[in-house]
């Protein structure tokens, strides 16, 4: 029913969330009025449309993924990297970076040491976890496949 309107409600979605973008969040009486209804309702359509339409397989597909998996402990460890890792190396090298160089090594080291951190804590403290306690449900863990989720979304609202 939805599939042949995916490309509407993405394209919808995104027009809706664009006041976000344009009006000031704090002073617009829009944003705190009816802003937020329409915020959610553009999210909902713009998620049911990417859920919706076909994720193509390759590289950049599977470095979004990796990324994905790790980003939480990305953003644990992202103001970290910006307020001290970025301070320590202008402090190292006695220099003030340029924006260009400072936007890249925030990302470099974001994604580093998030990645990092997920492994040497987050990845062993799940391991335990899931020993002490197990999954009840017959299929394992959620994130058994790279695309499992997004399969159980679309095989409930695909029609039969």
């Amino acid at each position: 029913m939805f599939t042949p309107r995916r490309r509407f409600l993405i394209a919808g979605g995104a027009l809706l969330l664009t006041p976000a973008f344009i009006f000031p969040l704090e002073t617009s009486p829009f944003i705190y009025t009816i802003g937020f209804t329409v915020f959610s309702v553009g999210s909902g359509m713009m998620l049911v449309g990417i859920l919706l339409s076909q994720i193509p397989d390759g590289q950049p597909v599977g470095t979004l993924a990796t990324l994905g998996k790790y980003s939480y402990s990305i953003y644990l460890w992202h103001m970290f990297v910006l307020v001290w890792g970025l301070a320590l190396i202008e402090g190292a090298l006695d220099a003030e970076l340029s924006a260009g160089t400072r936007l890249a090594l925030f990302f470099a080291g974001s994604f580093g040491l998030g990645i990092a951190m997920a492994k040497v804590v987050e990845v062993p403290v799940l391991r335990v976890r899931d020993r002490w306690f197990p999954s009840r449900s017959p299929g394992g863990a959620v994130g058994d496949g790279p695309n499992q989720a997004l399969h159980l979304a679309t095989e409930r609202v695909s029609p039969s």
